[in-house]
């Protein structure tokens, strides 16, 4: 009996089986994962570092380009590219497809145990980067006509609440913040002031490092003998900045002016040619594509209120 009349005699039957591969095919429609671009790309590796304090050159000599060379020694290792910037080092590390990514990551773990970084660096970071990193959707943010917000601070509203609440949906990985300005607090030291009492400017930084939550990030030497501590951190702590005691009968105010700023800015985002504070928002590795989207977009009315 050949196929076709094996057909035509079992139809019923021949009908059920294509009704259950139908079946099956919308269900798949509906629940599987879609994705606008599928992970198809090669294994990636993410080393960051912090060095407080350090600019960007001093971040490339002592810590990116040491680590690149411990790193270049890997199997498998078809390009490194990296970023140095204020304080941190990122170093994107692009394996082969034939490199399993968790043996890349022991690889890359234990590469950069080898290497010496200065006292003060923080312990490199290391993480997958999957085809999930690319952002899914971005949101662009401006202040409200008549709010009498700057854009600095929809920047501060963003990084303090709006990121916290997107990152609490179920299909959100992870959020970055671009544009606009971060405040800054400015300690301007009077290095007479500081000889005066027999302090240095070292002892006064370790200070106010330990003290509170702000972190310095940059030393400006200014003119008529003054010095500035740039800080990142809580901004409303300047009032306790200015009543840190640095001796029993000094304050800080007694010997340095404590201000509020914007910091050099270190991203521009622009929509419609408008200045804008831009929010980056990434799925779920393996995650749906439309949910993230529908939840995300499912919150933004909550933003323009």
């Amino acid at each position: 009996m050949s196929f076709i009349e094996f057909i035509f005699r079992r139809k019923y039957f021949v009908f059920a089986i294509f009704a259950v591969l139908a079946v099956l095919g919308l269900i798949g429609y509906f629940t599987l994962p879609k994705k606008l671009f599928p992970d198809i790309e090669r294994p990636h590796v993410v080393v960051v570092t912090k060095y407080p304090g350090a600019d960007a050159q001093t971040v490339a000599t002592y810590v990116t380009l040491p680590l690149e060379r411990r790193l270049q020694t890997i199997s498998l290792v078809r390009r490194i590219t990296s970023t140095s910037s204020d304080g941190v080092s990122s170093i994107d590390v692009e394996f082969e497809y034939g490199k399993d990514i968790n043996v890349a990551v022991v690889d890359v773990i234990n590469e950069i145990k080898k290497v010496n970084l200065p006292p003060g660096t923080g312990q490199p970071l290391v993480f997958k980067k999957g085809s999930s990193t690319p952002p899914v959707i971005i949101l662009a943010l401006t202040p409200k006509e008549g709010s009498g917000l700057s854009l600095a601070d929809v920047r501060e509203i963003a990084e303090n609440q709006i990121k916290d609440e997107l990152l609490r949906l179920p299909h959100v990985r992870n959020v970055d913040v671009f544009g606009g300005y971060q405040k800054e607090v400015r300690v301007e030291l009077d290095l007479q002031k500081l000889k005066k009492y027999g302090l240095s400017p070292t002892e006064v930084l370790s200070l106010i490092s330990q003290s509170n939550r702000n972190i310095p990030i940059g030393i400006l030497v200014g003119p008529s003998h003054r010095l500035t501590v740039k800080l990142l951190g809580q901004v409303e702590e300047v009032e306790n900045l200015k009543n840190l005691w640095v001796t029993p009968s000094l304050k800080l105010s007694d010997i340095a002016d404590v201000k509020i700023g914007h910091a050099e800015p270190r991203s521009f985002f622009f929509s419609n040619g408008k200045e804008v504070v831009a929010l980056a928002i990434q799925r779920l590795e393996n995650g749906d594509y439309l949910k993230t989207i529908g939840e995300v977009e499912a919150f933004i009315p909550r933003l323009k209120k």
